[in-house]
């Protein structure tokens, strides 16, 4: 399916018109179905798609579906076709796209159905620095083919001596065997290989049933069956979208698993912990719920909320979908409160109306000096409000861990007291801080009949506070499939840091972790990875997470870094950069260029329609891909979403950091959250990033 999207337009409006005449009459004039005698498959047969492109059909030996293997202009057709093999693993069952052995012509950059392949200038830097270290896999045959090893290269890959001679065959073999010894060379366990990559539940799967391998795990992720012109149609106007729908055999069981508690799935930028969360939520609509039961998918942004539900209808059957809420957990939060007899209205950090009563407090109390209204504020809702805390005594012995400035226990009692006196004044004015409010609403529903959801599914849940924690607890029952968590802390740009157990939510035994990286290269992985160099980032439930334990199995080009004199330069490289892509058939859709203000992001804009290029502003709501024009985006808004090239452009000193943060956060806070956000930014990029600026840039892009 990836093939057929990185086809021009033109191409494309004929492969239609090939598909609509070949599902008709496979001899229908003009598509020229012949058999390539010398192919590497004595099935496939070549198809015309257009006067210049040709495409390559593996005709069945059972059942009616033919599969469309490869697209490429006319000669490299024919050569992909000499070289490729594509059958039914005996031992997985899945359908294989590999190397015919006997063949080692150099790669062509042909439109691969089976995308994901291994770069190759990257591999042969690896092969030439790894040559002379000694490495064996120390495995045996029928491990090999337990993971779908074709049975021509178990032999050589056993008897390789380097880890090189290892490598150099992975842009050979298919897809998911290179993936599998990747992560096995990089230290996972075989047994943990084996769990994720054998599949076989029976002696042998038979290797001529094309129609039961497209049912299959892996295979599903690789060809889709196409149900008449509407669905080859929606299928052309979102490819990126429909294949996130697609489940690796490792996030595949971790959905459909009959879980007996709450789960916390961690994973990279990605890694595909969205897919997972989204399948789970339709698989529990189809299997688990009774009756009137209902599931909670929750966020913490609301653009992705948005993003989520639009690809949820996608996704789910109607009535699937009929029995999944998606809402933001602010927005969830706003409609409960307006539809009960709440008494109090929300203050919110930093406005006029917290301000008035922290002003009044301190006068009241006549303690001077007095800590800032700042200080007071985050001291208040970081320590008091997120600990539940209720007496002078318990807020002289709770831990501080974080708010950096030490407190006597004079200067505690002092800011107990002008706590109280703000207590006084707001509550008689009807007015609580919204955390507040979120643990009135959480103890409501403790007191609750039953529960208001059966099972609750979380995104982004490192953006989470403790009170919004705790209320995600109250919305369900405790029993099994109640709860499942999806986040990195890497990414945190919202909220504090948070110990899930801390909220009631026990997912001891229940932590799992995504270890494959989906979108971004290697060398821009490595690029973002970078930007957090030095940073302790917590696992979500207390402990740390490394976060070097994921990989990208795709190599490519290293992100390209740019300065410039003047802005002017900046725009002008920018738009010619976009016009050589353009131009070389990527769709302006497939662009981005990401600023970390609006006001820059607007300012870009406007550049670039001034220098002829189509643009299209990223706000609220869905990206529509069909609707042409180049992405602009602020940093916020592109997360949790992705682009084949992205631009993070004016990474200006004066910029990046941006200068008018919220002021709740310390100085190193609001630096480890300008990283993440950063790091969110670069991991947007599927095939190339590139980072660029005028004047001074910023030290967070330079220092790598």
């Amino acid at each position: 399916m990836r093939a057929i999207d990185r086809l021009s337009g033109r191409v494309q409006a004929g492969f239609v018109k090939f598909v609509l005449k070949f599902t008709d009459n496979p001899d229908s004039p003009g598509i020229n179905y012949e058999k390539i005698n010398d192919a590497a498959h004595p099935g496939y047969r070549s198809v015309r798609i257009d006067q210049n492109h040709r495409g390559i059909v593996l005709k069945p030996e059972k059942g009616n579906n033919f599969l469309l293997v490869h697209v490429n202009s006319h000669d490299s057709a024919y050569a992909w076709a000499r070289r490729k093999k594509c059958l039914v693993n005996a031992y997985t069952g899945m359908i294989q796209i590999y190397e015919s052995f006997s063949h080692t012509d150099s790669d062509d950059s042909a439109y691969h159905v089976n995308q994901g392949t291994y770069g190759a200038e990257s591999k042969a830097n690896e092969t030439a620095s790894t040559a002379e270290a000694s490495y064996t896999l120390g495995l045996e045959t029928h491990q090999l083919l337990r993971i779908g090893t074709p049975d021509d290269y178990t032999g050589v890959l056993l008897s390789a001596g380097t880890r090189g001679e290892i490598t150099a065959l992975f842009d050979k073999l298919p897809q998911e065997v290179a993936e599998a010894l990747e992560l096995y060379m990089e230290g996972e366990s075989w047994q943990s290989i084996e769990e994720i990559y054998s599949e076989q539940d029976e002696p042998l799967y038979d290797t001529g049933d094309i129609d039961a391998a497209l049912t299959r795990g892996r295979s599903l992720s690789e060809f889709r069956v196409i149900d008449g012109e509407d669905e080859l149609r929606d299928m052309l106007d979102k490819p990126l979208e429909l294949w996130r729908t697609f489940l690796h055999p490792a996030q595949r069981k971790l959905v459909t698993r009959n879980w007996n508690g709450p789960v916390r799935i961690l994973g990279g930028a990605g890694t595909g912990k969205t897919v997972v969360a989204m399948h789970r939520a339709r698989w529990l609509a189809g299997n688990t719920l009774q009756p009137g039961e209902k599931i909670l998918f929750s966020t913490f942004s609301a653009n992705l909320a948005a993003d989520i539900s639009t690809a949820l209808k996608s996704l789910c059957s109607a009535d699937e979908f009929s029995k999944i809420e998606v809402i933001h957990i602010d927005k969830w939060i706003a409609n409960f409160l307006r539809s009960g007899s709440y008494p109090f209205s929300p203050l919110f950090p930093g406005n006029s109306n917290s301000e008035f009563f922290w002003n009044k407090a301190i006068k009241s109390t006549g303690i001077k000096p007095a800590p800032s209204i700042q200080f007071l504020e985050t001291e208040f809702l970081k320590v008091v409000v997120n600990n539940q805390i209720t007496t002078r005594e318990a807020y002289l012995s709770v831990s501080r861990y974080g708010r950096g400035k030490r407190l006597t226990r004079k200067e505690r009692i002092n800011c107990w007291e002008i706590f109280e006196a703000f207590k006084k004044h707001s509550e008689f004015k009807r007015y609580r801080y919204y955390p507040e409010s979120v643990f009135d609403i959480e103890e409501m529903l403790q007191k609750a009949e039953s529960p208001l959801y059966r099972s609750v599914i979380v995104d982004e849940i490192q953006d989470f506070s403790l009170p919004h924690l705790k209320l995600i607890n109250a919305l369900v029952p405790d029993a099994d499939n109640n709860i499942l968590m999806v986040g990195d802390a890497h990414q945190r740009i919202y909220g504090d840091r948070i110990v899930i157990g801390h909220s009631g939510i026990d997912i001891k035994g229940r932590g799992r972790k995504l270890k494959i990286n989906y979108r971004t290269t290697h060398e821009t992985k490595l690029f973002a990875q970078e930007l957090l160099q030095g940073l302790e980032i917590d696992d979500l439930n207390g402990q740390l997470d490394s976060g070097s334990d994921y990989y990208s199995l795709t190599h490519g080009n290293d992100p390209v870094l740019k300065q410039f004199t003047t802005e002017e330069e900046e725009q002008d490289w920018i738009a010619e950069t976009v016009g050589e892509l353009c131009s070389s058939s990527e769709r302006d859709s497939d662009i981005c260029i990401v600023a970390r203000t609006k006001a820059v992001r607007d300012k870009l804009a406007t550049a670039l329609k001034a220098r002829g290029i189509a643009t299209v502003v990223l706000k609220k709501g869905q990206d529509d891909r069909s609707v042409e024009g180049v992405r602009l985006s602020t940093m916020h808004r592109v997360k949790g979403l992705e682009f084949r090239f992205l631009f993070i452009a004016s990474a200006n000193a004066n910029i990046i950091p941006a200068a008018d943060y919220s002021f709740e956060f310390s100085e190193k806070e609001r630096l480890v959250r300008e990283r993440a956000l950063l790091h969110v930014a670069a991991t947007r990029a599927i095939v190339r990033l590139f980072i660029s600026g005028y004047g001074e840039l910023s030290a967070l892009v330079t220092q790598q």
